[in-house]
């Protein structure tokens, strides 16, 4: 089993904390691996014990990913492996996957008996913030009576720090490794990326809506201060667990909180669905067609539109995966994008964990939580390291005048600062146009003056061909470059990569004066 250097190092310190604790990892740098890892390693140090392995998901399709891997990794047999779910109960296996909601009341008593028989139990919680919950914590009501000798734990999350984790804490184990995206950038063990931040507006009635209720939240927060002093010093869900808790009640602080709660969900409903985000996304699709897009968004609403014009512009190269479409649909989907027969990939909050997405060159984020979690998932999925892809372009778009956070994550690289032009219906870069169209200009001109003197002219297409490529330059950024890696990169004999780099190299030279 070939290791980064993180997983080793993780590992030691792993052994060292006495095979307890959680991981911090980053989507995409190799969690799984790093268990397949661990499990290897508690067999090493009980040679001679029966070691029985639980996995626990949040989700029934990853049942199948843990499979593969360990049956890849471990050369188990497919007989050693088994499932906990609703409908398949086959806890006395080596290997058990335990979807979350099966696991919550049964786990603890499997846990327990293979401990009473002196089998050594490695306890493996992928995505443990999801062990938080009132309901999930109940999978770990074993931990007080399991013989500590033959018990070891770990937990997996890409940002495992959540509210409540006490319990959780106590069972796995503290936090003893962090590995960020900006470590494993740095490792070359995730691709080379840079998110590009899309300006998109408000129409007028959202405009007005927006800033309406805006007023009679300004106008409401400092009564509900003085009702209820905590809340001043509260912040994310305990400040809006506080709120409904107050909601729940009665008298006049109950009505106002509640009141105050239905504004900040409208305020939040008009951001999430701004009419523009839509074709904004629709404009950037077609702009990077013929490359691997995941299009991700916060409603499945909103992931219904752009299908619809997705769908008609590039039929049967679009497909869809949320939460409402039944499991052979989705299967199928993800299928048709895994093996290339699409190209396009539109998700809501299904693909935010978990999912083994194939190789994929665009990531553009429609609409966010404000939540770290999910913004760190969603790169992840789009960061998964390829050689054969270069640069990885990611998408964010916020909306202008609202209250929505202008950058997807402090720290990551950061490219071109664009804005959609409802008039237009275009994605703009003010400050590269200024260079693009002067090349186009001087271009016509050379070609315009070789044609009066009888020489070689350009077509129409070729012309064409040229203000595409420059276009595509303003949203990506390539022409940042040093000169000399864009004309290496014009060396290719692939011809729709060698015009784009040829017009990356003009607007280059443009830039530098030259």
């Amino acid at each position: 089993m070939r290791l980064y250097h993180w997983q080793k190092e993780c590992l030691k310190v792993w052994r060292e904390a006495g095979f307890h604790g959680i991981v911090n990892a980053a989507t995409g740098t190799g969690k799984t691996m790093l268990a397949l890892a661990a499990m290897d390693m508690i067999e090493r140090e009980r040679p001679n014990a029966d070691v029985r392995v639980k996995i626990i998901v949040p989700k029934i399709f990853l049942t199948v990913q843990w499979i593969k891997d360990i049956m890849e990794n471990l050369r188990a047999h497919r007989s050693s492996i088994g499932v906990y779910t609703g409908e398949i109960k086959e806890p006395r296996r080596k290997y058990t996957i335990y979807v979350v909601n099966s696991a919550r009341y049964d786990i603890s008593s499997h846990i327990i008996r293979d401990i009473k028989a002196r089998r050594p139990v490695l306890l493996i919680c992928d995505e443990c913030h999801h062990m938080d919950s009132p309901e999930n914590i109940h999978s770990f009501d074993f931990y007080p009576f399991a013989d500590k000798r033959l018990y070891f734990s770990l937990g997996l999350s890409a940002t495992p720090k959540g509210e409540n984790m006490e319990r959780t804490t106590l069972a796995l184990g503290r936090e003893i490794y962090s590995y960020s995206i900006k470590n494993a950038s740095r490792d070359r063990i995730v691709s080379d990326y840079v998110v590009h931040t899309v300006k998109v507006p408000f129409t007028e009635d959202e405009t007005f809506e927006y800033k309406d209720i805006n007023g009679q939240i300004h106008s409401m927060v400092s009564n509900l201060y003085k009702g209820c002093p905590e809340l001043q010093h509260a912040y994310g869900g305990d400040f809006y667990s506080l709120l409904g808790e107050l909601a729940s009640g009665s008298g006049d602080l109950s009505d106002m909180a509640s009141a105050y709660r239905a504004l900040l969900f409208r305020r939040k409903d008009i951001v999430n669905l701004a009419a523009f985000r839509v074709p904004c996304a629709c404009e950037l699709v077609r702009t990077m067609i013929g490359r691997r897009i995941i299009v991700f968004a916060e409603r499945i609403q909103t992931v219904n539109q752009i299908f619809a014009i997705l769908n008609r512009m590039y039929p049967q190269r679009v497909r869809r995966y949320h939460s409402e479409m039944e499991h052979a649909a989705k299967r199928s989907s993800l299928e048709a994008y895994k093996d290339g027969d699409a190209d396009i990939l539109l998700s809501c909050k299904a693909l935010d964990e978990g999912l083994n997405v194939p190789d994929t060159d665009v990531g553009i984020i429609v609409s966010a939580t404000t939540g770290i979690r999910q913004r760190i998932q969603r790169l992840g999925r789009v960061l998964r390291l390829n050689p054969d892809v270069g640069v990885k372009n990611v998408y964010y778009l916020y909306v202008d005048g609202s209250n929505e956070d202008p950058n997807l994550l402090s720290g990551v690289p950061t490219g071109e600062e664009l804005f959609y032009e409802p008039k237009l219906g275009r994605v703009r870069n003010p400050e590269y146009e200024a260079f693009a169209d002067g090349v186009m200009e001087k271009f016509a001109s050379i070609y315009a003056d070789r044609q009066a003197a009888g020489g070689k002219s350009i077509s129409t297409a070729q012309l064409d061909e040229l203000k595409r490529n420059i276009h595509l330059g303003a949203l990506r950024g390539d022409y940042r470059l040093p000169l000399a890696e864009i004309n290496e990169k014009a060396r290719t004999d692939e011809i729709k990569t060698k015009n784009y780099w040829i017009a990356m190299s003009l607007v280059a030279k443009r830039m530098a004066g030259k």
